[in-house]
């Protein structure tokens, strides 16, 4: 797609073209935009934007129409201005009640946003589609229906199917499924159209079902059918607006209500829109509280990122916003834009110390340089995963350690104002590659551990010391013999290398259009063609290339290097020269510059200073660079970190242009992974545990007991963790002393040992053991209290059943005075208190129950009188028993046996009024189970 830069015209609007309302209902033209669909404002909307592929915008009236009522509406519509096969490609006047509602679309290019697959295309929808791709059959939409027709077309249809173009009666009176545009306009030419807009108007008559559109006046297409029924369903109620869509080709597609002022009604000859800024006025930070951003001057309308149409909106997070807005120039709308970028304000957070280690117990220092008020609060995670917020910093920058392999990301800092900030950056710790990783161990004592190698590839061998030592053990796994105490092994690796070698250019040996190289002299003196360097560090300097020509072929020829240390005089050096390497008898067959590779294995030391020279003979020439490098500011050079360059040229001035031909340096220099020396891993003596304190307790809610665990064979400080009842409880962490002693909640459990961790516990497996059940003893029995007459004997008892009842005369101590779960006391005087305590197996009750017989004083006489005479006169009125009991129950049947009168607690109260004179009979039981029976005669 190639993009089109469409120029923005202005023009004399030709005539206001009102909006017809034929009918009496009036709808709203708010619209809704999507997709790349842009609010102009003033009902304008553009759906495409001009030079951009593979846009879908969608515009729909919020308002529904009602299609039982007349519909009739009329816009402008503008294609833009790229007519040839780059432009396209298109929109649809749409109907729709598709499920998504307002925010309806479907796919973009031939689709022209109402077809797709099942997810994308519109339905139910009816669509009336202007499209504009100039293409063949397939091409553009419904012109697989009308083969050949590759130009600016109508058509009609149903539910987003682009491809299978409805029947209506067309502008020649005659049925068809896909017309040319009016006049077969194209309407993406601005230069030949009179008006680069293209005028329609849509009309709906619900009495005798008929869609109409007119364009630019004239009735074009007739299509009849029961809109409601047909497509919706029998819902009057529809979606209504338009669509439109690029793909490879595209253009500036707009929508307008007719006569609306619009940025693309514009002349031919003239720009209708001059540039102008949006300027912001609001604050450019955040803190934690929303800010309201805003430009200045007015504008006809707004549209920003945040959804808002007002003159501002509010916003409260940082990040950057943008906003579109219409400049009333003249009387043309033309568009504008201004971009927020809001940052937070308060603390800012950097980190940094990325760092190579030698293992993984290795730490190194990472730094977070803070700004903003302090303290501080700071989050960051280590490989993704979140660690504890890190609060109270009070200095800058905040140091914590590191090591590796690990990555250290910023998380959020905030500071004493309250402000919050993402914070940015990580730190990346990792090990030396090639050093082995090993893998610790643990093991009971006496035994052994297998000590691992997390590397692949390399030859791995063990000693028993950190340097020297014995060879105890080749390979990546090794079994230690039987040990006794935690005891560390070193591992080193065949694939660390002793040094590492680089390419250190030192000149630039390009040669370009203007560049000569000069002086093919042979035998040049050393003192011509040298070059000095210092050594910042110690390297071995292994080679360097020596550029020559070779005037005629060569046998026998000759090249020699000179390298000469020095110190404590000023460079250049000017003594006498130290023949490192002479190269004889070289043979050359063929002429003109070639490359000497010279080895040299020559040592270099940190802080000495080196005159390099070379010299040729025998046909072979020395050669000079001239003006082939700038020299960059002063001696000395330091463009690498192993050397700095003193000096070099031939006329020993120090400048810029002429270099011996000396190039492609290499040299060698420790290899740090080498310097780590051997990995240290660790067989650790694992601690053990025995649990111990089964014990029997009260069952009170108060009493507990001491459970006991014995630690051995590690060094403290522990860490225990425990299950009760098969629940692990929370670790006892910090525990120096063994046995470790803890107490027992109240109540039956079980307790059992689940680990034992000390410092290098992570290498163990669990070794401990041990379990200590918590049983209760048996409650104290339930009494059952009772009285006697005094003196006699009372029966006590309890109501319990099972286990074994001991009764005292006391709470506690003296011998039992009876066994069982009744007790029939000897004759007693007074109320007396017993002691009764239940045994359960070898379990005691903690308590005694206190079980009490109650004395009762001697009763008068039993009396049962035999005559009763109810006349009132005071005498024998009523059945009065003397010296009856409480709680007596009394019974009176008449000579049939039929009960007349009962009573649970008869107080001495029948008076028998109500019966007839004659003999009756009673029934009188006492509480202590005594009856009595006899007759009664009621006079």
């Amino acid at each position: 797609m190639n993009i089109y830069a469409m120029k923005c015209f202005t023009k004399q609007v030709i005539g206001t073209l009102v909006l017809l309302l034929l009918f009496s209902e009036v709808y709203s033209q708010t619209y809704q935009v999507n997709g790349s669909a842009v609010d102009g404002g003033n009902e304008i909307v553009r759906l495409t934007s001009q030079g951009i592929g593979n846009q879908i915008g969608s515009v729909w009236n919020t308002t529904k129409i009602d299609l039982t009522q007349p519909f009739d509406r009329s816009f402008d519509m503008f294609f833009g201005c790229d007519k040839g096969p780059n432009g396209g490609d298109g929109m649809t006047f749409t109907m729709h009640n598709d499920p998504r509602g307002l925010s309806t679309k479907g796919a973009g290019f031939g689709f022209l946003g109402i077809g797709g697959n099942v997810a994308e295309t519109i339905k139910p929808a009816l669509s009336i589609e202007f499209d504009t791709y100039d293409g063949t059959a397939g091409g553009g939409s419904n012109e697989e229906v009308t083969p050949g027709l590759d130009q600016d077309h109508i058509a009609i249809d149903l539910n987003g199917d682009v491809n299978v173009g409805q029947s209506f009666i067309g502008s020649g009176g005659t049925s068809v499924t896909v017309q040319p545009i009016l006049n077969s306009r194209d309407l993406e030419d601005c230069a030949v159209n009179a008006n680069n807009f293209y005028t329609i108007r849509i009309v709906w008559n619900p009495t005798t079902k008929v869609l109409q559109l007119y364009e630019e006046g004239v009735l074009t297409m007739t299509y009849n059918k029961d809109i409601v029924t047909d497509v919706f369903g029998g819902n009057s109620m529809v979606y209504w607006g338009f669509t439109g869509a690029t793909g490879s080709a595209s253009n500036e597609q707009w929508i307008a209500p007719s006569g609306g002022i619009i940025p693309w009604q514009c002349s031919v000859a003239t720009s209708c829109c001059a540039p102008f800024t949006v300027t912001p006025s609001s604050s450019s930070t955040i803190c934690n509280n929303p800010i309201t951003l805003s430009v200045a001057g007015t504008y006809s309308s707004y549209s920003w990122s945040t959804g808002s149409t007002n003159a501002t909106t509010q916003i409260n997070s940082p990040g950057t916003y943008t906003l579109n807005v219409l400049q009333n120039q003249g009387g043309n709308l033309c568009p504008g834009t201004a971009t927020f970028n809001i940052t937070p304000t308060g603390p800012t957070a950097t980190i940094s110390g990325d760092a190579t280690l030698c293992n993984t117990a290795q730490t190194t220092p990472l730094s977070v340089a803070l700004t903003g008020a302090s303290p501080w609060s700071l989050t960051y995670s280590i490989d993704g995963v979140n660690q504890l917020p890190v609060t109270g910093i009070t200095t800058s920058p905040y140091v914590f350690q590191g090591n590796g392999p690990h990555v250290y990301t910023l998380i959020s800092v905030s500071d004493n104002g309250g402000c919050n900030s993402s914070a940015t950056g990580s730190a990346t710790v990792s090990l030396y590659t090639g050093v082995p990783v090993g893998h610790d161990a643990g093991f009971i004592s006496p035994g052994t551990a297998d000590l691992l190698v997390d590397n692949n590839g390399g030859t791995y061998t063990w000693y028993d010391a950190l340097t020297g030592g014995n060879l105890v053990f080749t390979g990546t796994a090794f079994t230690t013999p039987v040990l006794n105490a935690t005891t560390t092994y070193y591992v080193e690796s065949s694939n660390v290398p002793a040094f590492i070698q680089k390419s250190v250019a030192l000149l630039d040996k390009s040669r370009g259009t203007g560049n000569d190289l000069n002086d093919h002299s042979a035998g040049l003196p050393p003192s011509f063609t040298f070059f000095e360097f210092t050594a910042n560090q110690n390297f071995r300097l292994d080679e360097i290339t020596c550029l020559v020509n070779v005037p005629a072929a060569t046998v026998n020829g000759r090249v020699t290097v000179y390298i000469t240390p020095y110190s404590g005089a000023s460079p250049p050096y000017t003594g006498a020269e130290t023949l490192a390497k002479d190269s004889l008898n070289i043979s050359i067959g063929t002429t003109g510059q070639r490359n000497i590779v010279m080895p040299l294995n020559y040592n270099c030391t940190a802080g000495t200073t080196y005159h390099i020279s070379y010299t040729a003979s025998n046909n072979i020439q020395t050669e000079f660079y001239n003006q082939l490098i700038a020299i960059p500011g002063a001696y000395p050079i330091t463009t690498n970190s192993e050397l700095s360059i003193s000096w070099y040229d031939r006329n020993n001035i120090g400048r810029s242009g002429a270099y011996p031909g000396l190039f492609d340096w290499k040299i060698s220099t420790p290899s740090p992974a080498s310097l780590c020396g051997r990995a240290p891993v660790t067989a650790y003596v694992c601690p053990t545990g025995i649990l111990s304190g089964n014990a029997v307790i009260c069952n009170d809610g108060v009493a507990t007991s001491q459970l006991s665990v014995n630690i051995a064979s590690a060094p403290s400080p522990w860490t225990l963790t425990y299950a009760k009842d098969g629940v692990s409880q929370t670790p006892i962490s910090g525990i120096a002393t063994s046995p470790y002693t803890f107490s027992s909640a109240t109540g039956a459990h079980v307790y059992t040992l689940v680990s034992i961790k000390n410092a290098n516990g992570i290498y163990c497996l669990n070794a401990t053991s041990g379990i200590a059940t918590i049983q209760l003893k048996p409650d104290a029995p339930i009494a059952i209290n009772n009285t006697f007459t005094i003196p006699d004997r009372a029966l006590i008892a309890v109501q319990n059943t099972g286990g074994v009842y001991n009764w005292y005369t006391t709470v506690s101590g003296t011998n039992a005075v009876n066994t069982g779960t009744s007790y029939l006391t000897p004759s007693l005087n007074a109320t007396t208190t017993y002691y009764v305590e239940q045994v359960i197996g070898n379990d005691t009750s903690c308590t005694r129950t206190a079980v009490t017989a109650t004395g009762l004083q001697s009763l008068d006489p039993l009396f049962i009188p035999n005559l009763v005479t109810p006349n009132n006169d005071g005498k024998n009125d009523v059945f009065e028993i003397k010296g009856l009991p409480n709680e007596s129950a009394l019974v009176i049947f008449n000579s049939w046996g039929d009960r007349i009168y009962a009573a649970d607690n008869y107080e001495n109260n029948w008076a028998a009024s109500q019966v007839s004179k004659g003999v009756y009979y009673y029934e009188l039981k006492f509480k202590n189970g005594e009856s009595y029976k006899g007759w009664v005669q009621i006079l």
